[in-house]
């Protein structure tokens, strides 16, 4: 998926009863392991889902300045590692929960897309 370097991945996302927490994960919003990488690259979404049973689109842009290496603190991702990860995807995990310990509610995760650059012109 070397193609998706500086495209998107996007996705939608509803959340349904529960209590929504007000926190970030430092583990990140979405994580992106390559086959040849050591530590997944990680990703937080600009903003936190709140409960609504009504899908919010949400993107990442797949170019360096939006990952940094294993969590949200670890060092900023190099463009060489982006397309590493990108050349050869392991796993991309999406967190869904959002809600506060003891509060779970549901999560609903919909139209996943990794956009591909196209090779002609």
């Amino acid at each position: 998926k070397r193609l998706s370097y500086r495209q998107d991945l996007s996705f939608k996302l509803a959340l349904e009863g529960g209590t929504a927490t007000t926190t970030a994960s430092s583990a990140g919003d979405v994580v992106i392991k390559g086959a040849n990488a050591d530590e997944p690259i990680v990703a937080s979404l600009d903003r936190i889902p709140l409960p609504s049973p009504e899908f919010t689109t949400y993107s990442i842009s797949l170019v360096e300045a939006s990952f940094t290496v294993a969590n949200t603190t670890g060092k900023n991702v190099t463009a060489l590692e982006m397309l590493n990860i990108l050349s050869d995807i392991e796993y991309i995990h999406i967190r869904a929960n959002f809600f506060q310990t003891g509060n779970a509610g549901r999560a609903f995760l919909d139209d996943v897309a990794l956009r591909v650059a196209s090779l002609t012109g």
